[in-house]
């Protein structure tokens, strides 16, 4: 499934309902159990340490605890941004 289009797909733009919004999508499972799809771009696989809820949103506060960037080199896992920078870390 081309990236432009995943994200359309799975909100169900253009009618798509339920299940069939991830059709012809492939998956991958993390260290922690979530799903990822194979082709993303990056991933950070967490852990939930808190859930804060407000009005109609929740803050999701985690801890990494895996990850991957195909976009990094041999040895590092991936991109992580940092002051205004970004690096590829281990």
């Amino acid at each position: 499934m081309p990236p432009e289009g995943s994200g359309e797909r799975f909100s169900g733009f253009g009618g798509i309902k339920g299940k069939d919004r991830y059709e012809g999508a492939e998956w991958t499972t993390l260290n922690t159990g979530a799903s990822l799809l194979t082709d993303a771009v990056t991933a950070f696989d967490c852990s939930l340490d808190e859930m804060i809820d407000r009005g109609t949103h929740s803050i999701v506060l985690g801890s990494v605890e895996a990850g991957q960037d195909p976009g990094c080199r041999a040895g590092v896992d991936l991109l992580a941004g940092w002051l205004s920078a970004t690096r590829c870390v281990r």
